[in-house]
């Protein structure tokens, strides 16, 4: 396929240079294997250097692009087009879905987004986008970096690429001040990198530097202005100042200190309270809350779902292996007809048995189509999240123990699940055999034992006698996840279940560093919905699994 990505930058229009970054993450972890596959061309007015796994196509001006957009479109053939331009190009949208040309808007917000097939706003929620919020931003895989412990306490200031409200310069002698109790860390934008040749005693300057997450990291307050900048603090857990630069800035920052995931939205008005206004910040506990709730919101993998939706379909070798069918996945949350045409080509050139599809249950025009194309409903998937102040602890059944499982306990362990009465999707299905099934879950048990499939798991004990499990994953550095739970029937109603599911979550808080623990279920498991309301869960998505047999 022909992929043609579109990456501006703009003062006027608001395109700061993250744009442009996000967008060559993207095709930096694309991998080998796209790139052999496919064409990649990158259409953009910022200056930089032609990397050779892509074709850099350069413009002069926005204006320049926005008159030849249509024409380059077609001249490059483009099967797919993302737009990382807030909206710039919105009377582009319908042309490429009459095209039959896949679309993608980043940011995107207007009415003609209606015409995209896919939209993501990593930022902000809205009634627009299809995946939205945080969880969706990209980052560089240095962002997994461990936090750097220091004596002395370090302040964090970026204003991107283009501070071009010279935010820096106006809160630079607050800067100096500080500088004489804190370590002070100033990332220069385009426009002040002059600053590089002040010999400052105690500030450090940096110009693009190489080792940017590790100087962030450090950090223990942010004074930023927001944008894709806000993205990397709230995902790192850095307890920010927001500065904004333009109004769609301002907006997602107000959102943010509403949500009590950073410190305030900062007016140069104020600068001459900045510095009591920071050391008592960094003096104060509050901040480690923030950070807390912070971390919550993002768990790190925005670029592995879009490199994913991106490849539009997914082959399930683990499922296509065990059940001995050709299976696979629809990477797209919404369900259009260049979609559809898509997976008529993947049908008609391939061998395939069984396409699933996970819908947002909100989206019914998605829904009504995909049946229209012999899609079936087999199951409605609620995903519950728990942060660490939600968490309900509960108290274990006298002679009663949770401990981690190990090989020694395999074959209990497999007995459980394959006895378990499950009601997921699988069962739902009437295509697949029910005792395959009962190995299909034995099987998972014994690969998280392993570590092959979930980090790890862990068993109730009563009486010397393994009584139920729990398995769970730690999701990059925020986020944990529970896998599977099971009880024997025998030992039901002894709370064995809420206990697991307590012990686990507190596990992955306090053990794993994990600011949220997200667990998925089917609507229709009452019981399971009430332990993880009991714990403190609660509902954060609803979407319904939908399966095609060709």
């Amino acid at each position: 396929m022909n992929y043609l990505f579109i990456a501006l930058q703009g003062i006027k229009t608001g395109l700061g240079t993250g744009h442009v970054s996000r967008v060559k993450r993207i095709l930096n972890n694309l991998g080998d294997d796209f790139y052999r596959d496919n064409s990649v061309n990158l259409l953009s007015n910022c200056p930089a250097e032609n990397e050779s796994e892509y074709k850099l196509l350069t413009v002069n001006t926005i204006d320049e692009c926005k008159e030849n957009i249509k024409k380059i479109i077609k001249e490059k053939k483009a099967d797919f087009v993302v737009f990382d331009t807030l909206d710039y190009f919105q009377d582009t949208y319908s042309y490429c879905a009459n095209q039959g040309i896949i679309s993608i808007g980043i940011d995107t917000a207007s009415e003609q987004s209606k015409y995209l097939d896919l939209l993501i706003n990593p930022v902000i929620k809205n009634n627009y986008s299809y995946l939205n919020g945080p969880e969706f931003s990209i980052h560089y895989e240095e962002s997994k970096l461990q936090k750097t412990k220091k004596n002395k306490k370090s302040i964090f200031v970026c204003f991107g690429g283009l501070d071009h409200k010279d935010y820096f310069i106006n809160i630079y002698e607050s800067l100096e001040e500080l500088s004489l109790k804190y370590e002070v860390n100033v990332v220069l934008s385009e426009n002040n990198k002059d600053f590089l040749t002040k010999k400052h005693k105690k500030i450090n300057f940096f110009y693009r530097p190489s080792n940017f997450y590790e100087i962030l990291k450090s950090s223990d307050i942010a004074i930023i202005s927001g944008g894709i900048m806000l993205q990397e603090t709230t995902y790192l857990g850095i307890p920010s100042i927001v500065l904004p630069q333009y109004d769609h800035q301002r907006k997602i920052a107000l959102q943010r200190k509403e949500e009590g995931s950073i410190i305030d939205v900062f007016h140069l008005q104020q600068k001459n309270v900045l510095v009591d206004f920071i050391e008592e910040c960094l003096n104060s506990d509050h901040v480690n809350d923030i950070s807390l709730k912070s971390r919550s919101f993002d768990d790190g993998f925005g670029i592995r779902r879009f490199i994913s939706a991106l490849n539009i379909y997914d082959y399930m070798e683990w499922d296509s292996s065990f059940f001995k069918k050709e299976i696979y996945q629809l990477n797209f949350k919404k369900y259009t007809e260049n979609i559809n045409n898509l997976l008529n080509v993947l049908c008609s050139s391939n061998q395939v048995d069984l396409i699933y599809y996970l819908c947002p249950s909100d989206d019914s025009k998605s829904i009504d189509f995909a049946k229209k194309n012999n899609f079936k409903v087999v199951d409605t998937r609620i995903t519950f999240s728990l942060t660490y102040k939600k968490l309900q602890t509960t108290k274990l059944k006298e002679n009663a123990k949770i401990v981690i499982s190990c090989s020694d306990n395999l074959s209990r362990l497999e007995e459980i699940a394959r006895n378990a009465k499950w009601t997921s999707r699988y069962y739902n299905d009437d295509n697949f055999k029910k005792n395959d099934l009962k190995t299909f879950y034995a099987e998972w048990v014994k690969k998280s034992v392993e570590g092959k499939l979930d980090d790890m798991v862990f068993h109730v004990e009563f009486n010397d006698e393994i009584c139920g499990f729990i398995s769970v994953k730690k999701q990059g550095i925020n986020y944990g996840s529970i896998g599977l739970i099971a009880v024997d029937e025998n030992f039901q109603g002894y709370g064995f279940g809420t206990a697991l599911i307590s012990y686990a979550s507190k596990y992955m808080f306090d053990v794993m560093d994990c600011a949220k623990v997200v667990v998925v279920t089917q609507e229709d498991n009452i019981g399971a919905c009430t332990a993880y309301g009991k714990i403190g869960f609660q509902i954060s998505d609803k979407s319904y699994w939908m399966h095609k047999w060709v």
